[in-house]
């Protein structure tokens, strides 16, 4: 299975359009294959599928949606279209820095160029203006025809070389861009909602045990602060304080419910410690758990 591959383009500079055609592959036909062609190549499927491979990663490109393909590496075909297949392919360029990021969790955490020196690192940190444009390498369009249609426009225009036309051209290739980055922004606040689900329905199934950052991190292989943040933007809290606060609803019940003793209590939601656990409660209350539950007692 693919990892989740991005591309990172600092801006500005904006990439920039070079050209855009549409192709007809009939079944049995296979892309080409080629080395270091020194653009970036978006490709968009319309009908059939392409089977495509960039260095050790392979993907089968279907119907309404899109592959980006990096200048610097080998494509090659997997294997001849099963079905005719039509498609479009877009080429730019960027002057500007750039880099293939894998995994979602670093798209919130690595900001900076790897590679790069010190000095170049420090301009693009003290750079107000610079933004960045993220791109997925292998996408699903929702809505495809929207970016069918502008990439057709292209197509109409494709040897046209007025200044104002090559203007018109690179309007609509930014446009296509856009559309591609919000794809990018929805996939992954869907993902991290999920994420976070995730995790809350973990800590709900194992709060009676030590759940440490260390061990979600084990588990659901995310960065701590990936975690952390999704659970903040779904929940309104971190994995820990998310797991305290349900802790304490669990022991509400037992105080109403049973007649345990307190240390009883204490270890059954996780607490382990009966002073810590005691700490905790009051904290969240503003009421010892005895206080708790001589107050609901008193109130039957």
């Amino acid at each position: 299975m693919n990892p989740d591959l991005t591309l990172q383009f600092l801006c500005p500079p904006t990439p920039y359009f070079m050209y855009c055609d549409q192709a007809y592959f009939p079944a049995g036909v296979s892309h080409n294959s080629r080395k270091s062609i020194g653009v970036f190549d978006l490709l968009v499927v319309k009908k059939g599928e392409l089977f495509l491979g960039e260095g050790a990663h392979q993907w089968c490109v279907q119907a309404g949606q899109s592959l980006l393909l990096r200048p610097d590496l080998y494509h090659y075909a997997v294997e001849p279209c099963n079905e005719d297949t039509s498609f479009y392919w877009l080429h730019f360029r960027t002057t500007g820095k750039w880099q293939e990021i894998e995994g979602r969790e670093n798209l919130q955490l690595q900001s900076s160029f790897s590679g790069k020196t010190e000095e170049e690192d420090e301009e693009i940190m003290f750079k107000k203006n610079d933004y960045y444009i993220y791109l997925p390498k292998y996408l699903l369009l929702k809505y495809p025809e929207s970016i069918y249609s502008k990439l057709e426009q292209l197509v109409e225009g494709k040897d046209k070389s007025l200044a104002f036309d090559r203007w018109k051209q690179q309007t609509l290739f930014e446009e296509i861009l856009k559309e591609l980055y919000q794809y990018h922004i929805h996939s992954q606040e869907s993902r991290s909602v999920e994420l976070a689900e995730s995790v809350v329905s973990y800590l709900k199934q194992n709060y009676h045990q030590p759940i440490t950052n260390k061990l979600l991190q084990e588990t659901f292989h995310f960065h701590p602060n990936y975690i952390a943040k999704s659970m903040q933007k779904a929940f309104g809290s971190t994995p820990i304080e998310y797991l305290m606060k349900y802790r304490i609803e669990q022991a509400k019940m037992l105080l109403i419910q049973t007649s345990w003793k307190i240390a009883t209590i204490a270890e059954e939601v996780g607490f382990g410690q009966t002073p810590y656990f005691t700490r905790q409660f009051r904290k969240f209350t503003g009421q010892s758990p005895s206080q708790f539950r001589k107050k609901f007692i008193g109130s039957k």
